[in-house]
């Protein structure tokens, strides 16, 4: 028997990481903002030389992919909750950060094949992208294949939650499209994904 699904054709922001990053800064029509007392000295610590320019590409990746595409550390005085990993160094440097993520990665895909009424299930290709919280989400971006579907190659977007205590937990996931295909405007938290 299949479990419920937790496929989403738009995410829901249900832990509140999203939300504030969809309201309007006092800095980002700006070209140069002076950060006066927040400013800390991260250059040395994280490589964010031009903090201004950082946070400005942050938001954006934020707005553009719901998280999943934040590629950058925002300073740590802006507080940001979205973290990524880089796969390659976690791979060599970061093992347990690395081999975490792998577990999601195909817990995530374990489990949406577990839920799946329309018997299509996926087998786990590739972890692309992973993006951690500050609430213990992982944002996981995972090529797969579609079985007996002639090996059709899929991008899946999954969010799962690790519980200290329980494990892990998958929350939502989705099919995610042709990015040329995203609305410009997500202050719905609307994207356009393929059905599954």
């Amino acid at each position: 028997m299949a479990k419920p699904s937790r496929y989403q054709a738009e995410f829901h922001d249900r832990y509140g990481i999203v939300i504030p990053y969809l309201q309007k800064f006092v800095f980002e029509d700006k070209e140069q903002f002076d950060y006066g007392p927040y400013y800390e000295s991260d250059e040395d610590i994280y490589g964010v030389a031009e903090p201004h320019e950082t946070i400005l590409k942050y938001i954006k990746q934020i707005h553009d992919s719901f998280g999943f595409d934040v590629d950058c550390r925002a300073p740590s005085w802006f507080d940001g909750p979205f973290t990524p990993v880089n796969l390659a160094e976690a791979k060599h440097n970061m093992k347990k950060t690395y081999n975490d993520a792998m577990e999601s990665a195909h817990f995530a895909i374990r489990e949406i094949n577990a839920e799946t009424t329309s018997g299509k299930t996926y087998e786990f290709v590739e972890l692309k992208k992973v993006v951690l919280t500050m609430n213990f989400l992982r944002l996981l971006t995972i090529t797969v294949k579609e079985v007996d579907a002639g090996a059709v190659v899929r991008t899946i977007q999954a969010i799962v939650y690790y519980h200290f205590a329980d494990g892990l937990e998958l929350d939502q996931w989705r099919i995610k499209s042709d990015p040329k295909m995203l609305d410009a405007c997500c202050c719905n938290l609307t994207f356009p994904f393929l059905p599954i």
